[in-house]
């Protein structure tokens, strides 16, 4: 699947795998890595495949899956 991304963004070329990351989750729209100065042990961020400016620019149907998979990352993290 192609995504939209823009060659400037840092979160894109973590996507395109561009720039290491440590990824502990992925599917075909999102992908969740550990973020390299945490603020605290398991710090990860959640971002969209596709390219977007910030939230205000996200549709309705993607803020609502993205913190879905927030929520079942964070039920992950809290289970260990």
């Amino acid at each position: 699947m192609t995504h939209v991304t823009d060659a400037n963004c840092i979160f894109c070329k973590i996507v395109a795998g561009d720039i290491p990351s440590y990824k502990v989750y992925e599917d075909e729209h999102f992908f969740a890595f550990l973020d390299i100065h945490p603020v605290k042990r398991g710090h990860t961020l959640l971002i969209p495949k596709n390219h977007i400016g910030n939230i205000l620019d996200s549709k309705d149907q993607d803020s609502t899956v993205i913190f879905q998979n927030a929520k079942n990352l964070a039920k992950k993290y809290n289970q260990k």
